[in-house]
C-alpha cells in the first residue's frame, strides 16, 4: 500500500480530489485487512481472525453511514443496521457469491468463538468484499471474476496492476464520476475566492444551478488546489486553481450505470449552466473560455490513464465533442505520461456563447425557488379533505418513535431503493424534522419523474408550533 505525504498535493490521487467519508472508511478497513493477512502469513491466526472482523466491521460500518451516519462504532449496532438495510433486503449481493461479505460478518458477529469459516478464508472474504463495497450503490450486478480482479489489485506490483486496469478498460468502464473543466478567459489571470463562498452559498437558497446542493467548501488555503467548492449530491462544483489554471471544475458523481456519452453531455450541461450563472453575478468578475473544455476521469480502477481507456474514451467521447463544436472538433490526451495523473482529454473547436452551446447539448430545466414546499396549513387543509394524498416520512425510525403525524415511513437512505414501488401519479407531501432531508428527498423523486411531490416546510417541527402542539417536540 502506498502512503502519501505532503509532496503529493497536485499529483495523481492526490490532485485536489474530495474524498468522501465513505471512501475514508473503506480505506480503514483495506488497512485493517492488510494487517490480518499478514499476521495469517506469520502464522498468527488467532490475530489474524480478529483483524479480519475488524476490518469486516469497518466496511460494514461504512457502508451503513451511506445511509444512516449517526450509526455508532458500537459492533452490535453495526451489524444489526447492516442486516436490516442490506443484507435482509439483499442490496448488496453479487449475483454469484450472493451475500457472502454479509454470512461471514453475521456468523463471526453472533458466536466470536466460532471457527466455523477458518480465518484465511474470513481475510480473503475481507480482500474480496471491499473493492465490492465501493461499488455497492453503482454496480451491485459485477461479476465474480472482476471482484477477484479488484481485490488482486489491492496487492498487486504497479505494473500488473495497469495491465489489469487496462483490461478492465476495454471490458467494462463504466465510472461513476466525470469531471469537466471550463478555464477562465486567462487562466493564469489571479481569481479572488473569497467572493465565491457567499455566493455559493446564494446558489443554494435559490437553487440557482442543477443539482441537490448541500454545502459550501473552502480549500483556499490549498497551494494549486480545489479552491472553494459547492457541494452537492450528485454534483459538486469548483472554482479549481489545479496546475495552476484556472476554471470551473464540475465533478459529476453517482453515474449509475450510465453510458460514459450521456455522463459527459450532463456534465457539460450542468457545467455551462453554472458558467453562466457565475458570469451573470455581480459579486465576482470571472468569464469563461468556451473553446475548450478539460474532460477528467477520477475513478482510476475502471479509467486508468492507459492507451486503452484512452481509445475507449475517445470512442465514447467523439459524438458528444460533435455535437458541442460541429464537425471541426479536436480531441487531445493530456497528461499521458504520468500514469498517475487522471486520465485527461482536451475538447476543442470553434469557441460559441454559453447559451449556444446549451442549446446544442439541450439546457438542464431549473425550477422556481420554493416551487415545491407548502406549509403545514395547507397540508392540515389538504388531509381534512378528500382527494387522494400520500404522505411520506423520511426520518429515521426512532425519530418516529418520539412523534409522527402519520404516513408511510421510508428513511431518506433507503428512499432511492423504494422509489420503483410508488406511485409517480399520486398527490404526495414528503415531511421530516425541519424540512431538510424530505427537500433532499423532494428533489431526488422530481429528478425520478414524481411530477406532484412536495416538501411539508419546516418540517414536523413546524406541524408541532402551529398545528398541534400536544406532539413531542426533539
Amino acid at each position: 500500500m502506498r502512503e502519501f505525504t505532503i509532496g503529493d498535493l497536485g499529483i495523481g490521487e492526490c490532485a485536489g480530489e474530495v474524498v468522501s467519508l465513505f471512501g475514508i472508511e473503506v480505506v480503514k478497513a483495506e488497512s485493517q485487512s492488510f494487517d490480518a493477512q499478514i499476521a495469517l502469513d506469520e502464522g498468527e491466526v488467532d490475530t489474524a481472525e480478529e483483524l479480519a472482523y475488524a476490518a469486516m466491521l469497518s466496511a460494514a460500518r461504512a457502508l451503513v453511514r451511506t445511509e444512516f451516519i449517526d450509526v455508532t462504532e458500537d459492533p452490535d449496532e453495526i451489524v444489526r443496521e447492516f442486516k436490516t438495510r442490506f443484507f435482509d433486503t439483499e442490496r448488496f449481493f453479487d449475483r454469484f457469491a450472493k451475500g457472502k461479505f454479509g454470512l461471514y460478518l453475521l456468523d463471526r458477529h453472533g458466536d466470536p468463538g466460532k471457527r466455523g469459516v477458518p480465518a484465511d478464508r474470513r481475510g480473503s472474504a475481507v480482500h474480496r468484499s471491499l473493492p465490492c463495497l465501493r461499488g455497492a450503490a453503482r454496480r451491485r450486478g459485477r461479476n465474480r471474476a472482476d471482484r477477484r480482479d479488484d481485490a488482486r489489485l489491492l496487492t498487486a506490483s504497479p505494473l500488473k496492476t495497469r495491465q489489469r486496469s487496462a483490461r478492465r478498460a476495454r471490458e467494462d468502464m463504466t465510472p461513476q464520476r466525470i469531471a469537466a473543466k471550463l478555464f477562465t478567459t486567462d487562466p493564469s489571470a489571479p481569481v479572488e475566492l473569497h467572493p465565491f463562498i457567499g455566493l455559493f452559498h446564494r446558489f443554494i437558497q435559490q437553487a440557482a444551478v442543477p443539482g441537490l446542493l448541500i454545502d459550501v467548501a473552502d480549500y483556499s488555503h490549498v497551494p494549486e488546489g480545489p479552491g472553494v467548492m459547492l457541494i452537492g449530491h450528485e454534483v459538486d462544483y469548483g472554482i479549481d486553481f489545479t496546475g495552476g489554471r484556472r476554471g470551473l471544475l464540475t465533478v459529476r458523481k453517482r453515474g449509475g450505470s450510465l453510458p460514459i456519452a450521456e455522463l459527459l453531455r450532463d456534465t457539460l450541461r450542468k457545467a455551462l449552466t453554472t458558467a453562466r450563472a457565475i458570469e451573470a453575478a455581480d459579486d465576482v468578475d470571472v468569464h469563461f473560455a468556451t473553446g475548450a473544455v478539460q474532460v477528467q476521469f477520477p475513478d482510476r480502477l475502471v479509467a486508468p490513464n492507459a492507451d486503452q481507456s484512452y481509445e475507449v474514451a475517445v470512442k465514447e467521447l467523439e459524438p458528444v465533442a460533435r455535437e458541442l463544436y460541429g464537425d471541426g472538433f479536436g480531441i487531445e490526451r493530456q497528461n499521458a505520461a504520468d500514469p498517475r495523473q487522471m486520465l485527461a482529454l482536451r475538447l476543442s473547436g470553434d469557441a460559441a456563447d454559453i447559451a449556444t452551446l446549451l442549446g446544442r447539448l439541450g439546457e438542464v430545466p431549473m425550477a422556481a425557488p420554493g416551487s415545491w414546499e407548502i406549509d403545514v396549513e395547507d397540508l392540515k387543509q389538504l388531509r381534512e379533505g378528500d382527494g387522494p394524498l400520500q404522505l411520506i416520512d423520511v426520518r429515521e425510525s426512532r425519530e418516529r418513535e418520539i412523534c409522527h403525524i402519520g404516513g408511510e415511513l421510508i428513511p431518506l437512505g433507503t428512499l432511492g431503493a423504494k422509489l420503483g414501488d410508488l406511485d409517480r401519479s399520486a398527490h404526495i407531501v414528503v415531511y421530516c424534522r425541519s424540512g431538510a432531508r424530505s427537500a433532499k428527498a423532494v428533489a431526488a423523486m422530481r429528478d425520478a419523474g414524481f411530477e406532484n411531490v412536495w416538501n411539508l416546510q419546516g418540517g414536523i417541527l413546524a406541524w408541532i408550533d402551529r398545528i398541534d402542539p400536544s406532539l413531542t417536540k426533539y
